[in-house]
């Protein structure tokens, strides 16, 4: 809240050129420009320095694995203690709710990546609610890489249940008259990129316009200047950001449900 109030402020003279700069992938973070507090990385005269949004995914991976780790400390036949008992209920709710009723045959197999996607897309959402985070999510760059691999995953998954010319052959259904298969052919392998292109964008844009619409919500408080205002768009954007926390694992579970659909569509025998 505080990170937006001072960008807000400082939109009231460019607020364009300020909320660019505040939303799009850049090297500079809220203590400092990322060369000073990392250093450069050069090798061969490439910069390697990891952008704000790449230390925010690095930074989410290494909360994820400590948080993962914690859990797992005290293993048994009965979880202990809230930490342990939120993340089996979640692990849970991937297997059986999301990979059993969508997955025909072998989910199991498939958990694993499921079950990763789910907490690693969640631990960025929420990320860019803590003072001084970004949410990497909304990234293109981000989203695009998390969309390739569930990409890879779609058709792995297919090529797997029934071979590589049985993948490709089962594209299009049989039985449909000759002169609309080339139709149908061109229909069904574009729709093999359009369904990781659709979590691509969903993800970006949902996790995108939370952020935009507070972030223009407490801007009114210093582009209009009335304390008439300033209490309203304050209760506002604090009831966004509650609800932002709602969106972050509903995001999380959108992407994981569809990659998970798709699987099961791709390896479905029918």
């Amino acid at each position: 809240m505080l990170e937006l109030l001072v960008a807000a402020e400082a939109a009231t003279e460019n607020p364009a050129q300020t909320l660019l700069h505040h939303l799009a992938d850049n090297y500079d973070w809220e203590s400092g420009n990322v060369h000073h507090l990392l250093g450069t990385w050069a090798w061969h005269g490439i910069d390697f320095t990891p952008t704000r949004m790449a230390l925010m995914v690095m930074l989410s991976a290494v909360v994820l694995v400590a948080v993962l780790w914690a859990s797992m400390r005290r293993r048994g036949a009965v979880p202990r203690g809230r930490l342990q008992n939120t993340v089996e209920m979640l692990f849970l709710f991937v297997r059986d709710e999301i990979a059993g009723q969508t997955i025909e045959h072998d989910a199991a197999r498939y958990v694993p990546y499921l079950a990763s996607t789910f907490f690693f897309i969640t631990v960025m959402n929420l990320s860019g609610l803590f003072p001084a985070g970004s949410t990497p999510t909304s990234n293109m760059n981000v989203t695009f890489v998390l969309a390739a691999v569930a990409f890879l995953m779609i058709q792995l998954a297919g090529i797997r249940s029934k071979g590589v010319a049985g993948f490709f052959k089962s594209l299009v259904p049989p039985g449909i008259p000759g002169w609309i298969y080339p139709l149908m052919l061109l229909v069904e392998i574009l729709g093999i990129f359009t369904k990781p292109f659709a979590l691509m964008v969903r993800l970006f844009a949902n996790m995108l316009a939370g952020h935009v619409g507070i972030y223009f919500i407490i801007g009114l408080i210093f582009i209009i200047h009335a304390l008439g205002v300033a209490i309203p768009a304050l209760a506002l954007a604090l009831a966004l950001l509650l609800l932002e926390i709602f969106i972050c694992l509903l995001q999380a579970y959108i992407f994981t449900m569809l990659t998970s659909l798709f699987i099961g569509l791709s390896a479905s025998e029918h």
